[in-house]
């Protein structure tokens, strides 16, 4: 479980986060019965649940609580409402359940959900019976002024009609078409309010006599959730893209789930869609994964999920996301264009398992294999165990995107050692997908341990950054400052910097390494004394680099940051003096550590991996080395066991009389 900190529980009387109100989750068609638990209280807090096929050219269906199970409307249809009485059967307190209905769960079929749970200002749902009142208000829920509402007449076939802030109360959008924003007085030419938006009963697109409508309303930066109820989860907003460089767009938080819909009628082609991407199925620096609201236009297939590997079409930062104008699916250059944003994931872990997950397996040279975990993956790390695997290390996170892979004990370019066969995906709910049969992630008899972290705060973040020059002030979205960073440049061949890392030693105090002889998660090398002051360099928000790395910020570089901290009973980053016998590691976790990574900073020194799925017990434990490209040791006993984290034993690798030890250890 999630909480708001260490003790605090997010629920009906307590703070309310993002995590609680909305979900993306993917699911595999089987054409029978099946629960999709995304722990969204549909039952009784209501919704409107948003399905769409991955793999088939079907449309995308809506339905909500209100107009009731198995009441289908289609985002990119002008049709009136239907009844599938095999599709979405029941609203559920931790998600929705589907029938065998072959629109959204035929077998073979890969699907997403867009779960929006009505929230004060969050999400609303109104339906409403016309009677031609010109200037009829509607009442709703939502607690602020919309941002964004969409209209359907569930009664007759009609368009959608679209309400945005950024284009006014005279302006008009289709969501089921790629036309660009039209004028009309639909709404009144009345903005709309915290309580009432207005419609025009001249038109019967909104309130013709007796025709039926549902409107789903978004706020926009209207705060009420965190543990102040002053954070904002959900954004409604516009930007003009320029005919070249990047153009970021500042939320002050990362989102999770974005809408993007070009506005200008001076562009034409696939940038007029109505782009939908996410981080779940993709929304990385390698490659987003769009799909279309309407029906494609601009040599797009209809309702095909589209996979740009070559365009940066949603880039994320630590406060917002980057449109690049020169390559870029969703929104032509020189264009204005609105968006809807939502929040990524905001509550701090009280349970490891949902943060951390292991797999074990034997390759077997399937295509697709896919190996669950009990979290959700944002990085994995694939050790190979034997000659089999060839012992390397490879690195996969979400937000370079599935298949760029890395080898820790390798310096190069990280994302061309494999072809796209040979890929790892992250497009699952949990664990990951991997290739058919190269040697570091599947080859058949090859043994392999998978690490999977997901990103949290307090726990765990992954950053990419641009280098500026000698040094610059990177921003996170830890919400703690971290207390490891790992940090690769990842657009070169020929980087002899290596994986740089620094830890953490003691409340004051940090280290990197002397100058030649830097702390790097691909080397054994150590013998430094050389610490500096912790709060000059990281931050809750932001981490420096340049002043201490030798190279981590080549002006035109590109990296990539991964960043731990201590999350109470769930993670532990520290340090400790080795004393040649047995001692314990107190991380104040009540059921023992399953994941424990050592590394000797004072004198030469390997990363040593230990963890529970291999075994970590009172006798002898295998142990891998994450630097070196070789297989697991077994026959040692260099930790033990124990409720509060674990122990070291005499051993000189991970306990010499006198060492100084960092680690990063997960219960």
């Amino acid at each position: 479980m999630f909480s708001s900190s260490g003790s605090q529980v997010s629920g009906d009387s307590g703070p309310v986060f993002i995590e609680d109100v909305f979900s993306t989750t993917l699911y595999a068609g089987n054409s029978s019965a099946q629960t999709i638990t995304n722990n969204i209280n549909l039952s009784t807090k209501g919704g409107l649940v948003w399905l769409k096929s991955r793999t088939s050219a079907s449309g995308h269906f809506l339905t909500d609580t209100v107009r009731g199970t198995n009441k289908i409307i289609e985002s990119g249809s002008t049709g009136s409402q239907y009844t599938s009485t095999d599709a979405l059967n029941t609203f559920n307190t931790n998600g929705f359940s589907l029938g065998s209905g072959n629109s959204v769960n035929t077998s073979g079929d890969n699907y997403v959900s867009w779960t929006f749970r009505k929230q004060p200002k969050f999400f609303d749902i109104v339906t409403w019976t016309g009677n031609s009142d010109p200037a009829r208000t509607i009442s709703h829920n939502l607690g602020s002024v919309p941002g964004c509402i969409l209209v359907k007449e569930t009664g007759n076939v009609r368009d959608w009609v679209v309400y945005h802030t950024s284009t006014g109360n005279t302006k008009y959008l289709t969501l089921n078409s790629a036309s660009p924003a039209g004028t009309q007085s639909f709404w009144y030419n009345t903005s709309p309010t915290s309580t009432v938006f207005s419609v025009n009963g001249d038109w019967n697109a909104v309130n013709g006599s007796g025709r039926t409508y549902v409107a789903y309303l978004f706020a926009d930066n209207a705060g009420g959730f965190g543990l102040t109820g002053t954070d904002s989860v959900i954004s409604c907003g516009v930007f003009n893209t320029p005919a070249s460089a990047d153009l970021e767009i500042n939320l002050g938080w990362q989102p999770q789930w974005l809408m993007v819909k070009q506005v200008d009628s001076t562009a034409s082609g696939f940038y007029d869609n109505w782009s939908i991407i996410d981080t779940m199925r993709g929304m990385s620096l390698e490659s987003s994964k769009n799909l279309y609201a309407n029906p494609g236009v601009g040599g797009v297939s209809a309702y095909i999920e589209q996979d740009w590997p070559s365009y940066d079409s949603g880039i994320l930062t630590a406060n917002g996301f980057i449109i690049q104008a020169s390559a870029n699916p969703t929104i032509a250059a020189s264009q204005r264009a609105i968006y809807i944003a939502i929040r990524r994931p905001m509550k701090v872990p009280t349970d490891a398992t949902k943060v951390f997950g292991m797999n074990k397996f034997v390759g077997n040279g399937s295509s697709n294999r896919i190996l669950t975990t009990s979290n959700l993956t944002d990085l994995s790390i694939l050790k190979g165990l034997d000659s089999g695997s060839g012992g390397s290390s490879s690195f996969t996170d979400r937000m370079r995107g599935g298949g760029s892979l890395a080898l820790a004990s390798q310096q190069g370019d990280m994302n061309t050692y494999w072809s796209l066969s040979d890929w790892m995906y992250l497009d699952v709910q949990t664990g990951i997908k991997i290739g058919a049969s190269y040697q570091y992630n599947n080859v058949s008899s090859g043994g392999f341990t998978n690490y999977s972290y997901t990103r949290a705060p307090n726990f765990f973040d992954v950053v990419p950054y641009k280098g500026t020059g000698p040094s610059q002030i990177v921003p996170h979205g830890l919400g703690v400052a971290p207390e490891l960073v790992i940090v690769k440049r990842r657009n070169v061949t020929s980087d002899t910097t290596g994986w740089l890392a620094a830890a953490k030693i003691n409340s004051t105090q940090y280290t990197v390494g002397a100058s030649g002889n830097e702390l790097l998660l691909n080397s054994s090398g150590g013998g430094t004394t050389t610490y500096y002051t912790y709060a000059d360099y990281f931050s809750s928000t932001t981490f420096k680099t340049g002043a201490f790395w030798t190279t981590p910020d080549v002006s035109g570089g590109k990296y990539i940051a991964y960043l731990f901290a201590t999350c109470p009973g769930v993670s532990k980053v520290g340090s400790y003096t080795g004393t040649g016998s047995l001692q314990t590691i107190n991380c104040g976790f009540t059921a023992g550590a399953r994941f424990v990574m050592i590394k000797r900073i004072d004198a030469s020194g390997d990363w040593f991996v230990y963890d529970s799925v291999n075994g970590i017990t009172s006798g002898n434990d295998p142990y891998t080395r994450i630097n070196v490209f070789d297989i697991q040791i077994s026959g040692t006993d260099f930790v033990d066991t124990n409720s509060t984290g674990f122990k070291v034993t005499s051993s000189g690798s991970i306990n010499a009389s006198g060492g100084t030890f960092i680690f990063l250890a997960i219960a």
